[in-house]
């Protein structure tokens, strides 16, 4: 699999921060530019429910909260997760039950 090596805001610059990141499923890949503010309470906040994470970055958390959201619509899932991020940032988020579907 070819990685994005990035520039980074969070975590050293190294394959497993690279972009795509996933949810544990490998089934919701998420690549991101910006900033997430408030990635740390949220990174806590799914650790205590028992969410894995990989990498040092405020990506991950993305994928790990559509995930979290995500009940069938990849749409609802990403507006949902969207609510609870503070910062600046671009997204793209696909999914593998909609392989033609990037929100």
């Amino acid at each position: 699999r070819r990685r994005h090596t990035r520039w980074a805001t969070h975590g050293e610059p190294s394959d497993v921060n690279s972009h795509p990141h996933f949810n544990q499923a490998k089934t919701i890949a998420v690549v991101h530019n910006g900033i997430i503010e408030n990635y740390m309470e949220i990174k806590e906040e799914l650790i205590s429910e028992g969410v894995k994470f990989e990498s040092q970055t405020d990506t991950e958390v993305i994928a790990h909260l559509v995930d979290k959201y995500y009940e069938g619509n990849l749409l609802d899932a990403v507006y949902k997760t969207i609510s609870k991020l503070r910062g600046a940032y671009a997204l793209g988020v696909i999914c593998k039950e909609h392989g033609n579907e990037l929100v």
